[in-house]
């Protein structure tokens, strides 16, 4: 198998966290050849990338904002440089491996995007309103969206013991603590705009828990939203008129464990969509329904 064949494979298969991972480092990547190409056909490394970024990556300027929408999303798969590529991946890699045991897969993405999406504009309106910063500045890096993951971990099990740095044994709780009163701090330093969108992931992250212990599940809504955009771009069946018999004999009453698997069927329909269902889930469908 090639390695775009595993790289497809993964990202049919795979559970959120290797899929986010492998569109931040298919994302950087593609730059780094984008900017081979450009040095080898001008001389200039940036030449192409400069006309790029600025179409995904996201800008403090209100007018840019409203021209270019998108950037909430697209600017946490843009990041500045390998290392900041690499944090990111690896504080995800951790931090992703603990969501996905005691969380969930799905729920992973949700807090991953809305954490990035808080934390852009947070970002976006501090820099609007605060006269410390000034206008001008892009925003880039999944750094918003890995904070919210880690806090939701911290959240949901502060008690977890973990390694920092690899060497002192501490709860989870205590990572996070460090990190949030490292972004606070950093926020009168050369990257407060980037703290400032960490700390709005950050928020999302607790949050998210928090309501996810009241029964309020965030990542319903966001999920829905997929299966009905997916179902826009799917082709209509062709519905075939069918006469019955007004006095045809009633069906007879389904037992209680068929209707507890036909329920469970279709809140896995809404979950993931009916191609998330099994050949032998789709054929028990088919048969209960022509009863």
């Amino acid at each position: 198998m090639s390695v775009i064949d595993t790289i497809k494979e993964q990202f049919k298969q795979g559970d959120y966290r290797t899929r986010l991972i492998l569109a931040n480092v298919i994302v950087y990547v593609a730059f780094l050849l984008i900017g081979i190409i450009s040095f080898l056909s001008s001389g200039n490394e940036y030449l192409i990338t400069s006309y790029i970024r600025p179409w995904l990556a996201l800008p403090s300027d209100p007018l840019a904002l409203i021209t270019r929408p998108w950037t909430i999303i697209t600017y946490m798969f843009l990041h500045a440089d390998f290392w900041h590529l690499l944090w990111n991946m690896l504080i995800l890699y951790f931090s992703g491996q603990i969501f996905l045991e005691y969380i969930g897969d799905r729920r992973l993405l949700t807090v991953f995007l809305y954490g990035g999406i808080a934390g852009g504009m947070t970002f976006f309106t501090i820099y609007n309103l605060s006269p410390a910063f000034t206008t001008g500045i892009p925003l880039v890096g999944a750094s918003a969206g890995v904070v919210a993951v880690l806090i939701a971990c911290a959240t949901y099990v502060p008690k977890l013991p973990v390694r920092l740095f690899f060497v002192l044994q501490v709860p989870l709780w205590v990572v996070a603590a460090i990190a949030v009163v490292s972004y606070i701090t950093g926020v009168t330093g050369a990257n407060g705009g980037g703290n400032l969108a960490h700390l709005g992931g950050a928020v999302v992250g607790y949050l998210f828990v928090t309501q996810l212990r009241k029964g309020s599940d965030w990542s319903i809504g966001l999920f829905n939203f997929f299966n009905r955009v997916e179902g826009w771009f799917q082709p209509k069946p062709k519905l075939k008129k069918v006469y019955s018999n007004p006095k045809s004999k009633k069906s007879a009453p389904r037992s209680q464990s068929e209707q507890e698997r036909i329920d469970a069927i279709l809140d896995k329909i809404l979950v993931g969509g009916y191609k998330s269902l099994t050949d032998e889930e789709r054929e028990f469908l088919f048969k209960v329904g022509k009863k």
